[in-house]
C-alpha cells in the first residue's frame, strides 16, 4: 500500500459510473469545488462517492472546498476569442452593459490603472491602460479566450477580502448537516478566517489554502488553528514569484511536519495529462520531491475533473508515489509535546527497530492514528474504529490504513477482535496502541507475537 495518500476532483470528465468507480480503487478522498458546485448538485455527487465506494468496498473521505474570496469573470453568453493587443473593457457586477463583467465589489477601489491581471490560471493576461467610472480599458498582452466564471488574478493589487464570504458560510452550514468528512477554506490570511468558518461547519476538519503572500507569512498561526494544510500552488505563485513556489511549498510542508498537521500539495502535479496520456518527466520529479519533503497527500484537480485521461493520471500518480516512497526520505521528527505523543513515539521506534509487520490502533476519534501518522512509521498504520467518519477523516493521514470494526465494549473484546484482524491478515508481530479511558486519549502500548502475547505498556 502507498503511504502518501491521493485526493481527485470530481468534474465533468468522472460523471460516467464506471469512471469514478475505476477513480475510487485508486483515491483515498473525492474534492468537490463549490465554485463550480451547487448545493443540489452536491448532495448527488456525495451519494454517488459513497455509491463507488461500496462497489469497490473502501471508505472514501469527501472533501468540500469553498469558494473563498476568489475573484471570477462573470456569466458570458458565449467564449471571446482575445488576440494581443486588442482592447477589452471590463467593470465590476454593476458595470456598463457594454463591459465583461469580473464579479468582484471593490474592484474599481483596488485595480488600478497601469496595472496588470490575469485571466484563467495566467494564461491571458492585461494591462489596464485606462480607468474611469468604475471601467477599465485594458490592453491583452497575450492571445487566449474569455470563458464564463473564469478565475481572475491581480499582480499588484492587495485584495482586501478575506474568508469566509457568505457563501463559503452557506456552503460550510450544508457541509455540516451532509455527507461530507473535509471542508477546505480558500484565500486564507489569518488564523482568525479558520476560527470564524469552524463556527459554521460544525466538527468537520478544517484544511486551510495556502494561496496568499500574507498566509505565509502567518504560516504557523494558520496551521496551528487548521487541522490540515495544503500547499495551494496555483493562486500562490500570482502572490509570490514563480521561481519561488518551491520555496513556498518547502515552507508549507515543514510548518505543518512541525506541528502535526496533515498536508496536501495541489495544482499542476499532473497538468499535460490534461490532454496527454503521458506525464512529464518535470512533474514526475515534482511528485517525488513533494513526498521526500513530507506531504501526506497529493491532490489531482483539472487532471481529473475536466481532463481526458480521468483514471490514467489518478493510476500514474499512484505508481509515481510507489517509486517516489522508495526513496530515503529526509523528513524529520516533529516536536513530541504531550505524554500522548510520547506512547505513540514509542510504538513507532519500537517498530521500526525490531522490524514489526503493523501498528494497530483502534480509535473512536481517529487522534491516535494521527499521532502514529506524524510520526511517519516504516510499517502501516491501521486504524480501526466502529466509525465509519472517523475512517473517512483519516483518508488524508499519510501511513494509514482505515477498516472498520465491530462494537466492543471491554479491552478483552477489543484485543479479540485485534487477534482476529491480524490473523486474517497474516500478520506475526505487531503493536497495538489505543486510549483506554478518554475518548481522543492515547494512553495504552502492547506487543504482540503470534502464539505468544507481552503484557501491556
Amino acid at each position: 500500500m502507498n503511504k502518501t495518500k491521493i485526493i481527485v476532483t470530481y468534474g465533468p470528465a468522472t460523471e460516467k459510473d464506471s469512471v469514478l468507480s475505476e477513480l475510487a480503487k485508486h483515491a483515498d478522498a473525492i474534492r468537490i469545488n463549490f465554485s463550480h458546485t451547487t448545493i443540489q448538485q452536491a448532495n448527488e455527487i456525495v451519494e454517488r462517492i459513497r455509491q463507488a465506494a461500496k462497489v469497490v468496498g473502501k471508505e472514501i473521505g469527501v472533501l468540500a472546498d469553498l469558494p473563498g474570496p476568489k475573484i471570477r469573470l462573470g456569466e458570458l453568453k458565449a467564449d471571446i476569442e482575445v488576440r494581443k493587443g486588442d482592447l477589452i473593457k471590463f467593470s465590476g457586477p454593476r458595470g456598463k452593459p457594454d463591459a465583461i463583467k469580473i464579479d468582484y465589489a471593490n474592484l474599481e477601489k483596488e485595480l488600478k490603472e497601469g496595472e496588470t491581471f490575469s485571466i484563467g490560471e495566467g494564461a491571458l493576461k492585461f494591462k489596464v491602460k485606462e480607468a474611469y467610472k468604475g471601467t477599465f480599458v485594458c490592453k491583452a498582452l497575450s492571445d487566449g479566450y474569455l470563458s464564463s466564471r473564469k478565475g481572475v488574478n491581480f499582480y499588484e493589487s492587495e485584495i482586501s477580502a478575506e474568508p469566509p464570504t457568505k457563501e463559503d458560510i452557506r456552503f460550510a452550514k450544508f457541509c455540516k448537516n451532509s455527507d461530507f468528512d473535509f471542508v477546505a477554506e480558500s484565500f486564507v490570511k489569518s488564523p482568525e478566517n479558520i476560527e470564524r468558518i469552524r463556527k459554521y461547519a460544525g466538527d468537520l476538519p478544517i484544511i486551510a489554502k495556502i494561496e496568499r503572500k500574507k498566509a505565509l507569512d502567518n504560516i504557523d498561526a494558520i496551521v496551528e488553528a487548521a487541522d490540515a494544510v495544503m500547499a495551494a500552488r496555483g493562486d500562490l505563485a500570482f502572490e509570490v514569484s514563480l521561481e519561488s513556489i518551491p520555496l513556498a511549498q518547502r515552507r508549507i510542508l515543514i510548518a505543518a511536519r512541525r506541528l502535526g498537521k496533515p498536508s496536501i500539495v495541489a495544482t499542476q502535479v499532473l497538468a499535460s495529462m490534461v490532454e496527454s496520456e503521458i506525464p512529464t518527466r518535470a512533474e514526475v520529479n515534482d511528485i517525488a520531491t513533494a513526498i521526500s519533503e513530507g506531504a501526506d497527500a497529493i491532490l489531482l484537480t483539472d487532471e481529473t475533473a475536466i481532463g481526458k485521461y480521468p483514471v490514467q493520471a489518478t493510476m500514474t500518480l499512484a505508481e509515481t508515489i510507489r517509486y517516489a516512497e522508495k526513496i530515503k526520505s529526509n523528513e524529520f521528527v516533529p516536536k513530541i509535546k504531550s505524554t500522548m505523543e510520547y506512547i505513540a513515539y514509542a510504538a513507532t521506534d519500537i517498530a521500526n527497530k525490531y522490524g514489526l509487520d503493523c501498528i494497530f490502533a483502534p480509535t473512536r476519534t481517529g487522534n491516535t492514528a494521527k499521532r502514529l501518522s506524524m510520526l511517519r512509521p516504516d510499517t502501516e498504520i491501521i486504524a480501526l474504529s466502529e466509525s465509519r467518519s472517523v475512517l473517512r477523516r483519516l483518508s488524508i493521514c499519510k501511513g494509514v490504513k482505515a477498516i472498520p470494526i465491530t462494537h466492543y465494549t471491554t479491552h478483552e473484546e477489543l484485543l479479540e477482535r485485534v487477534g482476529r484482524i491480524a490473523k486474517n491478515f497474516g500478520t506475526k508481530k505487531y503493536i497495538i496502541v489505543y486510549g483506554s479511558n478518554k475518548a481522543g486519549s492515547t494512553d495504552t502500548l502492547k506487543y504482540v507475537e503470534a502464539g505468544n502475547t507481552q503484557k501491556k505498556a
